[in-house]
């Protein structure tokens, strides 16, 4: 990588003066070989940075060391389930890096939750009916949805017909 003409004013705040190329005001030189890392706080080469095609200079701001260490880093600290509000050791949830501790916030048994519900009255025809009349909902607490087969197709069946004829 060589090194190319910027203004100072456009660039991001370094700890190192570069060097001045001409007479003209605010006109320097800045090497790419180097960049230092945000995080870490050191000078490395170039090559320890991700290339970035929207950065000026074509590289992360965050080194590479940086950014693989922190991808991921699960808590050793028991952790509680969103939906059965035990306290688990992290062994028991799924990684999710999206989350601030690194893990899931259901633990792996409410994730893959069965249903185990026999019968179950439906709230819009107010029958009582098995599990297996319903469709399955991982939301709901009972793993079931809270209508049965035939009120949730009449359902959506009339919510189509009010889309398609909106003012009928």
């Amino acid at each position: 990588m060589g090194s190319y003409q910027i203004n100072i004013g456009d660039y991001f705040h370094t700890r190192r003066e570069p060097r001045r190329v001409s007479d003209e005001p605010n006109t320097y030189e800045r090497s790419t070989d180097e960049q230092n890392c945000v995080n870490c706080d050191v000078w490395k080469p170039a090559i320890e940075f991700y290339t970035r095609k929207h950065f000026r200079l074509g590289i992360a701001r965050a080194c590479k060391v940086y950014l693989l260490g922190n991808r991921c880093q699960i808590t050793t600290a028991e952790t509680q389930c969103g939906q059965c509000k035990k306290t688990l050791a992290p062994t028991e949830f799924t990684c999710d890096r999206r989350n601030l501790n690194g893990l899931n916030s259901k633990c792996k048994k409410c994730h893959s939750y069965e249903r185990t519900v026999e019968d179950t009255v439906c709230f819009r025809c107010k029958n009582i009916l098995p599990a297996s009349e319903y469709f399955t909902n991982k939301n709901n607490s009972s793993g079931i949805q809270g209508s049965c087969k035939e009120c949730t197709r009449q359902y959506n069946r009339t919510r189509a017909q009010s889309k398609r004829n909106p003012h009928v």
